[in-house]
């Protein structure tokens, strides 16, 4: 199969069921624009993925996906902005969240991915996750409790005080 976005695109708009292995194979290849619409499928219509994906596998991609578009946003029509790839980290911790204590691994693994842009990337890395993700996601007060090893840690305090304060200001 061709691996064009605008094919992909296509494909996808068209309605007709994606073979699992197929989706795989978009997953892992390099091209941001094909992760991205690897990602909007598997996060918004799992169920035109025929045969089986497990969540593990589907996590352990949208982690990875995330968090290259958070630290090394890519050019293109379907590849994630910062901003896009945070609304789309939010809305699925908080699909996640709602899930609990099932999906409980997954939401330290995303928590940890967090940590490490935070302390890893750049200034509009930590922007974005201040503003995209954390901010939305402190409005919980149980949320801001699952981060709250972060007031403690010297790096990460100033990120939890703001993203805390900008939550506060959104009530």
């Amino acid at each position: 199969m061709d691996a064009d976005p605008r094919d992909i695109a296509s494909l996808l708009r068209s309605g007709v069921s994606i073979p699992a292995e197929t989706v795989r194979l978009w997953m892992n290849l390099p091209d941001l624009n094909v992760q991205g619409l690897a990602f909007d499928l598997l996060f918004d219509h799992l169920e035109k993925v025929e045969g089986s994906m497990s969540d593990e596998e589907r996590d352990a991609f949208f982690l990875r996906y995330l968090e290259q578009c958070l630290r090394d946003p890519a050019d293109g029509e379907y590849a994630y902005e910062r901003y896009m790839a945070g609304d789309a980290l939010r809305a699925w911790f908080q699909r996640l969240w709602k899930r609990r204590p099932d999906t409980e691994h997954t939401l330290i693994s995303i928590r940890e991915m967090l940590r490490r842009a935070c302390l890893e990337g750049d200034a509009a890395t930590r922007d974005a996750v201040i503003t995209a993700v954390l901010e939305h996601l402190f409005v919980d007060a149980d949320v801001a409790a699952f981060f709250r090893s972060w007031e403690r840690d010297a790096r990460l305090r100033e990120i939890y005080k703001e993203a805390i304060y900008l939550a506060s200001s959104m009530q």
